[in-house]
């Protein structure tokens, strides 16, 4: 049923058409059966009433307005829960407010037909009824031969923990193998071992492949609510827009699913009350009465990335600039841009709303976006653009828990890092002449002609020993679109690394996000996006003093 909704919004904006009807009938109809047989008899009337709806619908003797959709969305909705609760062995109508309102409105339904055109799949001489007699033999195959199992959470957590320790050994065995060529002049030891190993690395690889996609889900799951949100918006404020989803066959780890669920639909109903203008607004500044919200995830590397965008009005930073001064947030003067505009629209209690709604205005929302977002090791960003619209960008791990991952790893006098290898530009020799001191700017390296802020990693760890005057590498790092030059003592290199979570460090500190170990049994500091976020952050507040 998770199509459903998004396959009726359609039919009320006419963006669909018969085939979207018989669609939606299939499964009703279906699910009205199956019931039946296992004597759910809240569950088939309720998809009774539905049924007859939706055959009105077809036959075009009453059109897809927008009291038939609610009610439609309504049915859909109690009808989840009924299952629900014969899923978790309670009764259909548990906790399930009084259904003879729904039932009442079907039936009104049923009798508001309508003296308007057909629509042209409901024309006279279109003799299908759309259900066909049988289901078409690629359906009926794929039914046949798919198996689940449930399986729970716990399980899967513990043997992909197996899986992480199993890739460490495998690290291990390549630096015992190193050490062992460096030093050994037995060649077909040293053949055998490196053919032992492949193979072990290879069956490595396909059991950590094989694990990982047993907790993947598609993101279909979550996007598909965001039309249905985003209409609910709409009947209150006036306003018309449309939401266009792509990304939806993406998968993601299961327990993103719940993170993602209210972030992403507070972005889109904000999208829809403070973005999309009302459509005289958007007539007088030559756009199109109907605004429109781009939902799209993509897969970057190691990581996901959903963008949630609208062609609205953008923010007001003139406003958002004023009331964060006044609330004491940012200090006159101060840029508002990038992260800094995150920071101040999470900030809880910030609104620049002029009035309270059921849908907004007491600065409650974003904040917990953010938070979401920052506790599975994400980070969110935002563009915005004055007449042209915003968008926010959601980014995190494809996996949780134990991330099994490539990086560049680091040394400094503090102990070992780990970079994500994505952000990684360019790495190069250090030398402390060319680091130079611009007022207003902090520390800065010129690197092909380009000022780029430096980070001296040790001097942010607090490391007695001046990093300035010392010699060593550097890595060029892309954070948020911004390049930074990371100064450290020596580059070990990309390597496969096992990221687990740590416990007992100080909630506030969010430089580190894991911690790996290598394979002579040293430990690593994973340093991840939200990591290199920070430490931009202190960088730029710092003037660039890290």
């Amino acid at each position: 049923m998770s199509p459903l909704d998004e396959k009726l919004i359609s039919l009320e904006a006419g963006t669909s058409g018969r085939p979207d009807v018989d669609a939606v009938f299939r499964p009703v109809h279906s699910l009205k059966g199956n019931a039946a047989f296992f004597g759910l008899n809240a569950v088939k009337r309720l998809a009774h009433g539905i049924e007859n709806v939706l055959d009105e619908l077809r036959s075009g003797r009453i059109e897809a307005g927008a009291e038939i959709i609610s009610v439609l969305l309504d049915g859909f909705d109690a009808l989840r829960t009924m299952l629900s609760n014969v899923r978790d062995n309670q009764d259909e109508t548990h906790e399930i407010a009084q259904t003879s309102s729904l039932h009442y409105r079907l039936e009104k339904a049923l009798r508001k037909t309508t003296e308007q055109s057909k629509p042209a799949w409901a024309r006279p001489g279109d003799k299908s009824d759309g259900l066909p007699e049988k289901p078409p033999e690629k359906e009926k195959t794929e039914a046949a031969v798919a198996k689940t199992m449930r399986v729970s959470e716990e399980a899967i957590d513990s043997f992909l923990d197996y899986v992480g320790e199993l890739t460490v050994t495998e690290e291990m065995f390549a630096y015992s193998y190193k050490r062992l060529s460096a030093s050994c002049n037995q060649h077909d030891l040293i053949r055998d071992l490196k053919r032992v190993i492949d193979t072990f690395s290879t069956l490595s690889a396909n059991l950590r492949k094989s694990i990982l996609e047993v907790r993947l889900v598609p993101l279909r799951n979550v996007l598909q609510k965001a039309p249905r949100i985003a209409r609910n918006v709409l009947n209150t404020n006036g306003k018309k827009a449309r939401v266009v989803v792509s990304g939806e066959e993406l998968v993601v780890d299961k327990s993103y699913i719940d993170v993602l669920d209210a972030p992403l639909m507070h972005l889109v109903r904000n999208a829809v009350d403070h973005g999309i203008e009302p459509p005289e607004v958007r007539i007088a500044a030559s756009k199109p009465p109907e605004g429109t919200i781009r939902i799209e995830a993509q897969r970057h590397s190691d990581d996901v990335v959903v963008c949630i965008g609208d062609d609205g009005a953008g923010i007001d930073l003139d406003a958002v600039r004023d009331k964060a001064i006044r609330a004491g947030i940012v200090k006159e003067g101060e840029p508002l841009d990038g992260a800094g505009l995150i920071r101040v629209l999470s900030t809880s209690g910030f609104s620049t709303a002029r009035a309270v709604t059921d849908i907004s205005g007491r600065g409650v929302g974003m904040d917990v976006v953010a938070d979401s977002i920052h506790a599975v090791g994400g980070n969110i960003t935002l563009e915005t653009a004055t007449g042209k619209g915003t968008t926010f960008t959601i980014r995190f791990p494809r996996s949780v828990r134990t991330r099994i991952m490539h990086g560049l790893v680091v040394s400094t006098q503090s102990g070992f890092f780990i970079f994500p290898s994505e952000s990684v530009g360019e790495c190069f020799n250090y030398e402390p002449s060319v680091l130079h001191h611009i007022p207003g700017r902090g520390k800065m390296i010129v690197r092909r002609g380009e000022a780029l802020p430096a980070i001296l990693l040790d001097e942010v760890l607090g490391s007695a020993k001046a990093p300035e005057v010392c010699a060593g590498r550097a890595v060029i790092l892309n954070v948020n679109g911004v390049n930074h030059t990371i100064v450290v003592n020596d580059i070990i290199g990309i390597q496969q690394v096992v990221v687990k979570e740590m416990t007992g460090l100080d909630a506030s500190h969010k430089l580190f996000e894991g911690a790996a170990m290598m394979g002579d049994g040293s430990l690593a500091l994973f340093i991840g996006h939200r990591g290199l976020e920070s430490l931009a952050n202190q960088c730029a507040n710092t003037g660039g003093a890290a």
